[in-house]
């Protein structure tokens, strides 16, 4: 949905212009996500391509010091390989991927960074690898899963409804790219749990590792009945809002 003008973005740049961009940019924002399954209705490439969607408005606001790399398309999804068409990544191969964009980046000048998540699978392997990075190559990388930057936003959603396949999620696709959906083939999720308190929804919660399939017939938990376009906005306006408040005060000192 956004417009390449007044960003970085580092894909769309012939070398001669990168070089021209690091002399303002302070920061590298590294979107990632995966390629899975989010129910009957989603796009695959949706985390993805959302990643990649928010970093540009991110970065566009913060302007001109910050770059946006190309986004990390495939992630750590093994839970979801129940339904065809999702590719995933070993947690050592992911991390491995950030180290090497770091690494690359490091090479030009870089030492802050910001990766930008979307999809929850990532988290393990992230905090992982921005803590072993920062003593390695001696530099210094942030992490946000950037919805959670907007409770006061998904409060609206009523928990019943909230799942993988639905609100926030899907709220947010529709916003940065409604192509990503097809409006006419989601449904609400076909859960059925083996144990108590596993679920995402349980006000108490022990983690297991469940497979994705074997807990929801259709690949979706949640209700997507009453998402909307304005509430995506919504999540990703106070999520740019604060992240630009920590941006500014992350690179005063690079």
């Amino acid at each position: 949905m956004s417009d390449t003008n007044n960003i970085y973005l580092l894909p769309e740049m012939t070398w001669v212009e990168a070089a021209e961009a690091y002399k303002q940019a302070k920061l590298a924002i590294i979107p990632v996500g995966s390629h899975e399954q989010h129910g009957p209705g989603i796009k695959l490439k949706v985390d993805g391509a959302q990643a990649y969607e928010f970093a540009k408005l991110l970065a566009k606001e913060v302007h001109p010091i910050a770059v946006v790399t190309p986004p990390v398309n495939i992630g750590v999804s093994h839970h979801h390989m129940g339904f065809p068409g999702t590719i995933t990544l070993r947690n050592s191969t992911f991390m491995a991927v950030i180290e090497d964009i770091v690494s690359s980046l490091k090479r030009h000048g870089f030492r802050k960074f910001l990766i930008v998540n979307t999809h929850g699978g990532n988290e393990p392997a992230c905090h992982v690898a921005m803590n072993d990075l920062r003593e390695k190559l001696d530099v210094e990388i942030a992490y946000t899963l950037y919805a959670v930057l907007s409770p006061d936003a998904i409060a609206k959603i009523p928990a019943e409804k909230r799942g993988h396949g639905a609100d926030p999620g899907l709220a947010v696709a529709l916003y940065l790219d409604e192509d990503l959906v097809h409006m006419d083939r989601l449904e609400k999720g076909m859960e059925h749990w083996p144990y108590q308190m596993i679920g995402p929804r349980d006000k108490y919660r022990v983690d297991f590792p469940f497979y994705t399939h074997e807990v929801t017939d259709n690949g979706a938990f949640g209700d997507p009945s009453t998402t909307s376009k304005e509430l995506g906005k919504e999540i990703c306006d106070k999520a740019i809002e604060r992240l630009t408040v920590f941006i500014n005060d992350f690179v005063k000192n690079a």
